[in-house]
């Protein structure tokens, strides 16, 4: 069975990948934080979740502690202020597709969820 740490990994390399994979994807995704003129950014981004994911697959987070701590800072703040800037920026798609977290529907974004609540809810099992 994945460890959360493995799945997280793996999320964020499969992320950088398809970042890399799909360069429309990834302009989109600049517009849809007001961003368009500044492709740069999608390179550092893919570098970055590369990085995470190397991280988190290969356990280095587990020996050095002090860049880990780092590492995972600065996904605490990065990843509220991504999701605030999508939100306000995007709110009428967001309200439109909110449904779309609780029930299953066939899209990507609904079984990924749907997975990522059973692995969740395997690893409170296993820890208790």
């Amino acid at each position: 069975m994945f460890e959360l740490d493995t799945f997280t990994g793996m999320v964020f390399f499969l992320a950088a990948s398809f970042r890399v994979m799909c360069k429309k994807c990834r302009l989109d995704e600049l517009s849809f934080f007001g961003l368009k003129n500044y492709n740069f950014i999608s390179y550092l981004i893919i570098i970055y979740e590369f990085y995470v994911g190397y991280h988190f697959i290969t356990n280095k987070y587990k020996k050095d502690k002090h860049k880990s701590r780092l590492l995972l800072k600065s996904l605490i703040y990065l990843l509220p202020l991504t999701m605030i800037i999508i939100f306000f920026k995007n709110f009428d798609n967001i309200i439109n597709t909110f449904w779309e977290i609780c029930t299953y529907q066939p899209t990507t974004m609904s079984l990924v969820l749907h997975f990522t609540y059973l692995l969740v809810i395997l690893h409170l099992y296993k820890s208790i």
